[in-house]
């Protein structure tokens, strides 16, 4: 989700649905955003004052860049922050204990097992293919 900021009137401001990665279970996906808008609502957490911007610099440009808050690079660092922040998620019975420990079972699983296959690109670099 993102507010967009080249609209200057107040009245025309909107929120718009930015989808997730394609092979996401969008069961899952659409109630996590759900709870995760709802709970950025209720908890009254401002996205400026946490540091998510809105920027209107060039980062690329200026030391500044620590300022910004990444989000996960890869799944595994997804699964961390599942792990370390999933209250939210629990929220109006959603989403069990069980399903949210056993999801984070099968996703590490993927993650070793991903990590285990050569990338094609490294049959490229050491073996002249």
């Amino acid at each position: 989700m993102r507010i967009p900021s080249y609209i200057k009137n107040v009245n025309e401001t909107r929120i718009e649905y930015r989808p997730p990665d394609a092979t996401m279970n969008p069961y899952f996906g659409m109630i996590a955003m759900l709870l995760a808008g709802i709970d950025g609502i209720v908890s009254k957490i401002d996205p400026v004052k946490e540091g998510f911007g809105p920027y209107d610099k060039n980062f690329l440009e200026d030391d500044s860049i620590e300022q910004i808050h990444f989000l996960p690079r890869n799944l595994a660092e997804a699964i961390d922050a599942l792990e370390n922040d999933n209250d939210f998620l629990r929220r109006g019975d959603m989403i069990s204990d069980e399903l949210l420990e056993q999801w984070i079972k099968v996703k590490r699983e993927e993650v070793h097992s991903i990590s285990t296959i050569p990338h094609p690109f490294e049959y490229k670099m050491y073996f002249n293919l």
